[in-house]
């Protein structure tokens, strides 16, 4: 019996890393088992044997949380560069596509970054990337037995999921500029 927990947030390669655990232990991938949108199937879990599941700070569901995480291997898995993790959560909130497959094809893409709505979407993502972020730091570090970093894992476990890099457009390196100046305080973006 296997059961592995993924403690993380979002935007660092944890659907790619629960894919290829999945695959290599031959394990059931639950994905965001606690997810807000799948409440009616929180007790699902205790039926199944071997499963890996990752848990975001925002998907902690009591009494379920408690009771799973001293039956699991609990692994924690961040993100070093923080910048790229907020572009990755922008792009991904802006385009409202959260994964990509491996051979998918992608556009060639520009976003245009002084529209309202772009800069609203900007904001949300610094903000929640961070507070999620410190809820990891608060939360999710000390129950880990074992901790991956993105950075680390991108061209060794991740190479054998299904999913790939999400597709950067053209102004990406000025996406990475406005948001290092909102995480820096400077919110003229």
């Amino acid at each position: 019996m296997k059961k592995i927990v993924i403690l993380t947030t979002y935007r660092t390669g944890s659907t790619a890393f629960c894919d290829a655990l999945s695959k290599k232990y031959n394990l059931k991938n639950l994905d965001e088992h606690f997810h807000e949108a799948r409440s009616p199937r929180y007790h699902e879990y205790f039926k199944i044997t071997d499963f890996v599941m990752k848990i975001m700070p925002d998907q902690i569901v009591e009494p379920h949380f408690s009771k799973l995480i001293p039956k699991c291997i609990v692994y924690g898995l961040y993100r070093k560069d923080l910048i790229k993790q907020i572009a990755s959560y922008y792009l991904a909130l802006g385009r409202d596509e959260w994964h990509i497959k491996k051979d998918t094809s992608t556009c060639n893409y520009e976003l245009h970054l002084d529209h309202p709505h772009q800069k609203y979407l900007m904001w949300v993502a610094v903000n929640h990337i961070q507070n999620s972020n410190r809820n990891y730091e608060k939360l999710f570090r000390p129950l880990v037995t074992k901790e991956f970093i993105y950075e680390d894992i991108r061209r060794t476990y991740l190479k054998n999921s299904d999913f790939d890099i999400y597709n950067k457009p053209k102004n990406y390196k000025e996406i990475l500029h406005r948001i290092e100046r909102l995480v820096e305080g400077n919110t003229a973006i």
